[in-house]
């Protein structure tokens, strides 16, 4: 949908940003926004795809912030993971 396409436009650019400023909380609050995003369409949406390096990210996040951490796992179970090309 047209929500969930300018979402994934806001987090990947979010995501860079963070990334330059090294600002792992900006990646917590990303983290959180897509989970809740995907909880909420999650009967019409397929599952989120992380690569390698968002898997990483959010691996990074939950040693940050233990508050992300069932975030973080539920993230990692329920995404799908995109191949390395």
């Amino acid at each position: 949908s047209e929500q969930q396409r300018l979402l994934a436009m806001l987090s990947n650019k979010a995501i860079e940003i963070a990334d330059r400023l090294d600002n792992w909380s900006m990646r917590e609050r990303i983290f959180s926004l897509q989970y809740c995003s995907s909880q909420k369409n999650s009967t019409s949406s397929p599952p989120m795809l992380i690569d390698t390096e968002d898997a990483r990210l959010i691996t990074g996040t939950m040693g940050r912030f233990p508050q992300f951490r069932s975030t973080g796992w539920a993230l990692l179970q329920q995404a799908g993971v995109q191949a390395e090309s």
